[in-house]
């Protein structure tokens, strides 16, 4: 929807650009709106401005559209147009549209046939022709799913890698047992029980006789 803006005089101003394009007029002069910073204050004091028009259609159509979610957004543009004011109610104008918008009006307006304006999208449209064909009946299949096969083969081949990955795992624990003859020997115990066993073992071997007489020097 085109917007030209409305001084405060209530007359569009030169700055707007007219032409077939433009549905609706709005204030753009010394609009009340919020702030960034917080509060409120007065935009567009200088002189009339089509950004500030322009966001006051935009806050009355989204007024619409909340009061009315059910309708289509033709029939919101409808309503803010039919119930703009203009002075010739059967004219539109290039250069303030419809007439300036009238937000409360557009939420509480009726449709109807008598209203004068833009053509109303809410008169009923000729029904739509019947179908030729019956369409076919839905069917429920339980079973197996055309996709059964590739998730049957799927699940095998993981069951088959964990099997042969399980098997890798359990010949390389073997392969490394010492009592297989591979890898490293076994270590030796450490500790202080295991420390006098190899004293006493070796305080043993030297009591024990060898079977043979000492080396003597003669002098």
């Amino acid at each position: 929807m085109g917007v030209a803006a409305v001084g405060s005089g209530g007359v569009v101003t030169k700055a707007s650009i007219h032409g077939p394009h433009v549905s609706l007029s709005a204030p753009g002069q010394a609009v009340a709106s919020s702030w960034p910073l917080g509060g409120d204050c007065v935009v567009g004091a200088d002189e009339p401005a089509t950004s500030w028009a322009t966001a006051y259609v935009s806050a009355a159509a989204a007024l619409v559209a909340s009061a009315h979610p059910t309708e289509t957004p033709a029939q919101w543009a409808y309503r803010l147009e039919a119930t703009a004011v203009r002075a010739q109610p059967d004219t539109r104008s290039n250069i303030s549209g419809w007439g300036v918008v009238q937000p409360y009006d557009a939420i509480v307006m009726v449709p109807g046939t008598g209203l004068r304006g833009p053509k109303s999208p809410f008169v009923a449209a000729s029904p739509s022709a019947s179908p030729t064909a019956t369409p076919e009946a839905v069917s429920v299949v339980i079973g197996p799913g055309p996709d059964a096969a590739a998730i049957t083969t799927a699940t095998g081949i993981g069951r088959g890698r964990t099997r042969r990955t399980r098997r890798d795992r359990c010949s390389r624990d073997l392969r490394q047992s010492p009592s297989r003859g591979g890898g490293s020997p076994p270590r030796r115990p450490h500790g202080p029980r295991a420390l006098r066993a190899r004293r006493a073992g070796i305080a043993q071997r030297r009591q024990e006789p060898t079977g043979r007489e000492p080396h003597r020097h003669d002098p």
